[in-house]
């Protein structure tokens, strides 16, 4: 059996929130970005009605219209490998703050959540002590991807602002 190198492996998590309030918090959050449209129009993984089929579908089209126009074309892509490791939990409350306007009690709870997160790592039956986590959002969480994806949107928002899609026709 081939075994993996130690910087593949994912620590896992110890949550103490109930996963019922977890899909809460995460309905009434998708349901506010939503409605004051804070979200990236062209966001595709973890999006209702959406996955990687969608996007792939509406980067093909904007291919074959663009050849057909005879327009010149570039595709960028971004390797994310790991990236739910790297998030900054200063910089993503920074951001719940200043680019979504979260304060007091919920971006209180925001920081309570990070913070408390701690891991383990398992090596057969053995399990390594707790530490807390400074850095990542939990995998396999509810909110963990989303929490990426609101950890990103500046950075998606400036890509759509220098890329603009081309008109369909």
């Amino acid at each position: 059996m081939l075994r993996s190198a130690p910087p593949d492996f994912r620590p896992a998590s110890l949550r103490s929130c109930s996963t019922h309030m977890m899909w809460l918090i995460f309905y009434r959050l998708t349901e506010f970005l939503s409605s004051n449209n804070l979200l990236n129009p062209h966001q595709s993984a973890y999006c209702k009605h959406h996955a990687t089929k969608t996007a792939l579908l509406y980067i093909h089209d904007q291919l074959i219209n663009a050849t057909g126009s005879q327009k010149i074309s570039c595709l960028c892509l971004l390797d994310l490998s790991a990236a739910f490791d790297t998030i900054d939990h200063s910089i993503l409350i920074t951001r719940h703050s200043s680019w979504f306007g979260f304060h007091g009690s919920v971006l209180n709870w925001f920081k309570s959540y990070l913070s408390s997160q701690s891991f383990c790592v398992k090596c057969n039956s053995s399990f390594s002590s707790s530490r807390t986590s400074s850095c990542g959002v939990p995998q396999g969480s509810v909110l963990g991807p989303f929490l990426f994806i609101m950890y990103t949107i500046p950075l998606s928002a400036l890509i759509s602002s220098l890329f603009k899609p081309l008109p369909l026709c």
